[in-house]
């Protein structure tokens, strides 16, 4: 995308979306009020996951499309969960996101032996996995994944920045534009 397509995405959509952006309110992690989690827990694994990813040596694509599957699926579980259930959905997460994003999925196997380290028996993953799948009614094609992110951050967020006049308009503006970032 040349800087003509960017400029005509700005003068088109960019004002709406900033005035958008500015409007979004609420933690992008409301969805832990329903369960016994904290966002700090959260972090945790989502440290964690990032730390999967570069030892598989997955595409960044992979981690967010896991982060997504997981928080959908914390978010639309009738379920109530605590912290000893969200290693198990971390791993499913995982384990369905490398079959969308990577060439050489994570096997059942791999995921038993390597992510759980033996605890839990590939028979109770497959169980998850179809539990997680349903809950999410199968969707799985999430309108944002980490390319449509990257083109958000490259042309809207930064040239937004030359649009506003003091330090405290942008922090705040970074700041809201993470939270939308992390709700995608």
């Amino acid at each position: 995308y040349g800087s003509y397509y960017t400029a005509i995405l700005l003068e088109e959509y960019g004002k709406d979306l900033f005035l958008n952006l500015l409007k979004e309110k609420g933690s992008s992690c409301d969805f832990l009020k329903n369960h016994y989690l904290s966002e700090t827990q959260r972090n945790k694994m989502l440290d964690w996951m990032l730390e999967v990813t570069s030892i598989f040596n997955y595409h960044e694509e992979f981690f967010f499309q896991s982060v997504r599957i997981m928080d959908d699926y914390l978010s639309h579980s009738k379920r109530v969960f605590n912290f000893q259930d969200i290693h198990i959905i971390g791993i499913i997460s995982m384990y369905i996101s490398s079959k969308i994003v990577e060439v050489n999925p994570l096997s059942l196997n791999e995921c038993c032996k390597n992510l759980s380290k033996g605890k839990i028996g590939t028979s109770v993953l497959q169980k998850y996995e179809i539990i997680m799948l349903e809950s999410l009614n199968y969707t799985l094609n999430f309108p944002f994944t980490f390319t449509s992110t990257y083109f958000f951050k490259e042309i809207f967020l930064i040239q937004t920045f030359e649009y506003l006049d003091n330090s405290e308009e942008v922090k705040r503006f970074y700041n809201i534009c993470l939270k939308f970032l992390m709700k995608l």
